[in-house]
């Protein structure tokens, strides 16, 4: 996108990490909801904090071309490669996708964090309902651990995972968690 872009809209994103900000090769514009965020990029040429939809009504009347929305999709299918299964691997993400989709009833729930695997699921579990999949950047491990342990009552079964999906797998039938809020 280098090549389509002189400029970057961050509006309002998280970093990509807290000790990590996000790095372009071009000047960003940040919009912020409120001033006690964090600047998510390394020099911002412009920070605004406020409204974000007041925000972005005034960049609303740019005269610019910016990018087509056949050049976004074409982007996006070019990043699919990524998410595509090693043919080496024994087990593999998308094994744990395919298993926790194939196990998932139709009232269950996904809890997901870190835009990597946000992004991930978004590719490889065809959400077709609203309210199904939920991602809850910036918690850490916390979110699918909370949202699990603090509803330990019989309900439709959750599945969530931590950051980098090898500390805790949890496929969690809410009335099985007692054990763990105990």
């Amino acid at each position: 996108m280098d090549d389509l872009c002189d400029l970057v809209v961050l509006v309002g994103a998280d970093s990509l990490m807290t000790h990590v900000p996000w790095g372009f090769n071009m000047p960003a514009i940040e919009l912020v909801l409120r001033p006690e965020y964090r600047t998510t990029v390394l020099e911002p040429e412009v920070r605004i904090d406020g409204s974000l939809s007041e925000s972005l009504k005034a960049l609303d009347g740019s005269k610019c071309k910016g990018v087509s929305i056949e050049e976004i999709d074409s982007a996006k299918q070019n990043v699919l490669k990524y998410f595509e299964r090693p043919s080496e691997a024994t087990f593999a993400i998308q094994d744990i996708v395919a298993t926790c989709r194939a196990v998932l009833p139709k009232d269950g729930v996904v809890v997901s964090e870190t835009g990597a695997f946000v992004r991930m699921l978004e590719h490889l579990w065809e959400f077709d309902r609203f309210g199904v999949f939920f991602g809850n950047f910036g918690w850490s491990d916390n979110g699918p651990y909370d949202s699990g342990c603090s509803r330990s009552k019989e309900g439709p079964l959750r599945i969530a995972h931590d950051r980098d999906w090898r500390r805790r797998i949890d496929l969690m039938r809410l009335g099985e968690l007692e054990v763990f809020a105990r």
